[in-house]
């Protein structure tokens, strides 16, 4: 899992690709690659992404860009924080996950 800004100015590019419009990181959003992510058939499902012992539920909202690797999940910073990681910490940034769609 990678850290990506969905607001406006943010690292992550543009307004996002499922519905053209930026959201806050205090929610939990995810953006998926091009083939997870399937030419928006995965819009606003949800997935429980689990790591260091810890679930949350976020919201597919995005595709991350390329070179984005096929493993990877772009996640707000708010899901890190459910997952007990925080800017500082040595996993913040990327860190392994499991992860599965629930809606």
């Amino acid at each position: 899992m990678t850290v990506n800004s969905f607001e406006k100015g943010g690292d992550g590019g543009g307004p996002s690709a499922c519905d053209g419009h930026f959201h806050s990181n205090k929610d939990h959003w995810v953006a998926l690659p091009p083939a997870t992510f399937d030419h928006n058939s995965n819009c606003f499902r949800k997935l429980k992404i689990s790591a260091r012992g810890k679930s949350t539920v976020a919201t597919v909202i995005d595709e991350c860009a390329k070179p984005c690797k096929d493993d990877i999940v772009d996640a707000s910073e708010s899901v890190w924080k459910a997952l007990g990681v925080h800017r500082g910490d040595n996993d913040f940034g990327l860190m392994p996950i499991t992860w599965h769609f629930i809606s």
